[in-house]
């Protein structure tokens, strides 16, 4: 058995794996009635070992369908569609919860950033206001701040 220094740390996938995941079945054609880890992986650039962990990980809560494997292709997710809480996260459908549109608004801005300084602090920020939340109070810190940050803070 392996010491605790040797094991790698687990490490968040949410930003570089699951909503890319999130925003590949909401560009997904209606009609399209499969699709796969790999196809997932060719279409993001995302390692497809990684896809199906995240895939299998957001089914159900996020992603609806019929997820299975296939022998050849791997994972797959069959009638793929985003539920109301995907449909949150990639933007498509707002939040009546200001402190979940505010966290909404905080992950878009981090995917759509390309200033590695503005990412950090949005990711920094993002995190201290999951953690008030934790604590209690966020409805009420999320309906200010969200105030703040549509102003353009």
């Amino acid at each position: 058995m392996a010491d605790i220094e040797e094991t790698e740390p687990v490490t968040d996938t949410w930003y570089d794996v699951a909503l890319p995941i999130l925003r590949y079945v909401n560009d997904l054609d209606p009609n399209a009635k499969v699709t796969t880890a790999a196809r997932i992986s060719a279409k993001t650039g995302i390692d497809s070992t990684l896809i199906s962990r995240d895939l299998q990980s957001l089914a159900g809560e996020y992603i609806g369908g019929n997820v299975g494997t296939y022998r050849a292709e791997g994972l797959y997710i069959a009638d793929a569609y985003l539920t109301s809480r995907g449909a949150h996260q990639v933007g498509r459908w707002p939040s009546d919860d200001p402190f979940e549109a505010l966290v909404a608004l905080l992950e878009k801005q981090i995917a759509e950033t390309t200033d590695p300084d503005k990412a950090s602090a949005f990711k920094k920020f993002l995190a201290a206001l999951k953690e008030v939340s934790v604590a209690g109070g966020g409805t009420a810190l999320g309906a200010l701040l969200m105030k703040f940050v549509q102003s353009g803070f």
